[in-house]
């Protein structure tokens, strides 16, 4: 407990020579030993190829001669100094420290002063062998892998999706049994084949062509079919040529129009979004929506109208469950941009007109 110091005079000297040295001790079994210093440095010089003074770490194993560890320059006041002692196994190892000053010391350094010094070696668990743990620390990088496997596979995912992929295709075990969520471990392989979608049908290969059959000796006059009246192109007629001139494919479709308007500070007062749709023809309207941030999303309650007339604007509330409101500001107060995603459903009543579905996605938070 006592410290030790290389000059309890004062300054460094020129010229001197100073050292203690440890009681013996055994290394029997250790590997990896090193000694520990926790001790205040202060020798001026800090080039190694002409240094002024030094502290010098040496080691001495089973009563041979001191053999250098590690050298330790300038000033760092108090620290830690660790050096390998190279000594595994040996059953008589002591440690000595030498501070050694040259003839043009500078002044005004005060040497150094030792507090504490302990010899340290891998813990005897870990050194040869592997062993058996349980619990959560050692369950964690294990299901966080297959996560990360699964998201790889599938970057679409919403963490609903993965986390349903994991639960759902867990191996039920006994001994799991009402310690955890699903009583079972994770099963990479049977969630990674939840998520991969089913292939499609593989169309059958053609079948042979048949032989052509042998015609007669004169060719065939070609019989002229009958124009009809629905195609105006058989008629040796133009196809009639929409406004900008081009020919029309087909019925034409009028433009829906919808409008979004968010505002962030009114995402935890609105309990949700708001959103403003206006259109042209009269449809029904359904507006689905999600909260996304990096690392997590929270999904709004869908808002629906059976009819909405073309001559006014309809505002529609998607609402956001507590716990969605408290997620999303728990993301926005540590830093992370929050977004609502809004998919707008038009459906005209004019059979004629395509439905169309709009995506809409402004930051809220």
């Amino acid at each position: 407990g006592d410290e030790l110091a290389s000059n309890p005079g004062g300054e460094l000297q020129p010229g001197e020579w100073r050292q203690v040295t440890s009681d013996s001790f055994s290394l029997a079994g250790g590997r990896g030993c090193t000694v520990r210093l926790n001790a205040n440095v202060d020798l001026g010089n800090t080039d190694p190829t002409s240094p002024q003074a030094v502290l010098r770490v040496r080691r001495s194993v089973d009563g041979g001669a001191f053999e250098e560890v590690g050298v330790s320059l300038g000033t760092s006041g108090w620290t830690d100094l660790r050096h390998s002692l190279h000594a595994d196994g040996a059953a008589d190892v002591r440690v000595q420290l030498v501070v050694e000053t040259g003839a043009d010391v500078p002044p005004g350094h005060d040497g150094v002063r030792v507090a504490a010094m302990d010899v340290r070696c891998i813990d005897e668990a870990v050194r040869d062998t592997y062993h058996a743990d349980s619990g959560t620390s050692m369950a964690a990088p294990h299901v966080t892998g297959a996560a990360a496997l699964l998201l790889a596979h599938r970057p679409d995912l919403t963490v609903a999706e993965l986390r349903a992929a994991l639960l759902s295709t867990a191996v039920p075990l006994p001994g799991l049994a009402g310690l955890v969520v699903t009583g079972g471990r994770v099963d990479v392989a049977a969630a990674l084949a939840a998520v991969t979608p089913a292939p499609g049908p593989t169309p059958d290969p053609p079948g042979p062509s048949p032989a052509p059959s042998p015609g007669p000796s004169s060719p065939a006059s070609p019989v002229p079919l009958p124009a009809s009246p629905a195609d105006p192109s058989a008629a040796g007629e133009p196809p009639p040529a929409s406004g900008d001139g081009a020919p029309a494919s087909g019925p034409a479709v009028e433009p829906l129009r919808a409008s979004v308007r968010l505002a962030g500070q009114r995402l935890r007062r609105a309990r949700g979004v708001v959103a403003r749709v206006s259109v042209e023809q009269r449809s029904a309207l359904r507006v689905r929506g999600k909260l996304r941030w990096r690392g997590g999303s929270a999904r709004l309650r869908t808002a629906r109208r059976a009819s909405l007339r073309p001559d006014r604007v309809v505002k529609l509330r998607l609402r956001a469950s507590r716990r969605a409101l408290r997620r999303a500001r728990h993301a926005e107060r540590s830093g992370r941009t929050v977004v609502a995603v809004l998919r707008i459903r038009l459906v005209p009543a004019d059979a004629s007109i395509a439905p169309r579905t709009i995506v809409r996605r402004v930051r809220v938070a």
